[in-house]
Formats: C-alpha cells, structure tokens, sequence
C-alpha cells in the first residue's frame, strides 16, 4: 500500500478525468479532419485520440494550465503503451510537473508521500475505478440532503499494508456519525470487535462496509481528534445533511481566498428562473 491510501477520495482535485473521457474527446469535426473518410477507429487511434484529449483538456482547465508547453513542445502520444502500460496516468503526471512553485522550485502537486503520482490531480479508471489508488462508492446522501445510513462520507490509511493506522477524512453533518463526536481525524482501530491496522488487504472490506453497505449498526472502537477515546455503537438512522462540509476564508497576502469543501451538488431551494437561490451556497458566498 502507498505510505497514503485514500479510502473514498472526496472530488477536489486539480484535475479529474474519467477514462472513456467522454467529457474531454476531441469534436466530432476534429475526429473527422483526423479521419476523413469516418473509418471506425483502431483501438490504437482511439488511444492517441484520447492521449491528445488528456491534453487539450488540460490546457483549458488545469488549475496551472498557462505552465503547460504547446502540442508539439508536450507531444502527448509519445506515451506509448508498449513501453508503458498506465500511459494516460503517466502522460497526466507528466502535465502536472509544469505547475512550479516559486518559492521552492518544485511543482504545486509534489507528492512527498507517494513522488510517483500527482497530489492532486487521478485519472479515474470507470471499468475498475482504480481500486489501488481509490474506492468511490455511490452516494447515500441524495440530492436533497437525506441520508439514511450511519453517515461516514470517507475515510483515509496511512502506513503499510502489514501496519497502517486508519483515520475518519469526512462525516456528513448531521449523520449518527457526527452526533457521536466522529470528526475528521478521529482514528478508527476496531471494527465489530476486530481490531484492524495489520492487514489491509483482510481488512479493506470492512472498513469499506462502513460506507458501501449501509450497515444497521456498527461497533466501533479508537481515539477522537481531541484525543479521548471512544467505544460506542453507531445505529442507522435518518437525517438530513448540508452538502457544504466546511468553508473559510483566508488571508493570503493581504488578499480574502474563500475556501468551501462541497460534497456534493444539491437542488436549489426556494428559487425561480429569475432570482434562484440556494439556503446552503448563498450564506457561505456572502
């Protein structure tokens, strides 16, 4: 396991892309100037397209997008898959080394903890959804903010396979969970009686049914953020939860940069076509 496994990555990297990329394929004009008599492509050709598609997607929404080169300079399909079978995930690293920071020389998204992969920015495979790196579960908190489950939004691992230590990233507000003083931060070391942090590979599962599996109840035992333990037993309840988990605002050099952590988008409420609204948005961006 990588010194930091994410269990449920929350959506607020610098780049997302969903392999298929049917969000970021080339026009259909520009497919047929590529391929004017509209051959169905090679499976080859279809990954050249989808190597420049990475790329022209970048250019336009990659947070340090203005460090990227041009087309020819960056050469995306130089990404060969024969000598390189995750080509799409090194030709993303690859973008993400132009984002320099100035004050240190070295790129927005180093990953100290895992130098082979961007901070920030995946690709998330849709046949296998990258269950190395991450485990996306179908959200049980609808549009409208009702939950029924035990209310962990996701959790995190840092250490080894054989010794890792297990940590609560995010709960939704109002959950059981939340209610119980789980916050992030808290650590999680047994699950039903099972004490977990020695075995990953044994113990991912249920870990993940904390999430997945929408559980009646659960046992849980760790220590909370402010460092008091914990041993109690979390019920499967109703609630209702704000799709903003935290916003701030910060003082960056004598400029206001306001932060919010959403976790989802939500329907508006109380709005018409003129003057939409929304009771959670509108108050954080005041």
């Amino acid at each position: 396991m990588n010194k930091s496994k994410w269990i449920r990555s929350a959506i607020a990297a610098a780049l997302i892309i969903s392999a298929g990329f049917s969000a970021c394929k080339k026009s259909d004009a520009e497919v047929d100037a590529d391929n004017p008599g509209n051959e169905q492509p090679t499976s080859s050709e279809r990954a050249n397209q989808t190597k420049d598609s990475i790329f022209y997607y970048a250019k336009e929404v990659y947070l340090w997008n203005e460090a990227l080169p041009d087309y020819k300079t960056f050469n995306p399909r130089s990404f060969n898959e024969k000598t390189d079978l995750l080509s799409y995930e090194a030709e993303l690293f690859q973008i993400t080394r132009y984002g320099e920071n100035p004050d240190t020389g070295r790129p927005y998204e180093e990953n100290k903890g895992n130098p082979g992969s961007p901070k920030y920015s995946y690709i998330s495979d849709l046949n296998d959804r990258n269950p190395v790196a991450s485990i996306v579960k179908k959200g049980t908190v609808d549009t409208d903010g009702n939950g029924f489950d035990l209310g962990f939004y996701s959790f995190s691992a840092f250490g080894t396979d054989n010794n890792y230590r297990l940590y609560v990233k995010a709960v939704y507000p109002g959950s059981p969970a939340a209610k119980a003083g789980l916050t992030r931060g808290a650590e999680i070391t047994s699950i039903e009686g099972k004490r977990i942090g020695s075995d990953f590979k044994s113990e991912v599962d249920m870990i993940n049914s904390l999430i997945y599996d929408t559980p009646p109840s659960a046992i849980l035992k760790g220590v909370k953020k402010d460092g008091t333990a914990f041993d109690l037993t979390l019920e499967q309840a109703s609630y209702t939860s704000s799709p903003v988990y935290k916003s701030k605002v910060f003082e960056v050099n004598g400029k206001k940069v306001g932060y919010i952590h959403l976790g989802r988008f939500s329907k508006m409420t109380n709005s018409d076509d003129s003057n939409p609204t929304d009771a959670n948005l509108d108050p954080v961006f005041a």
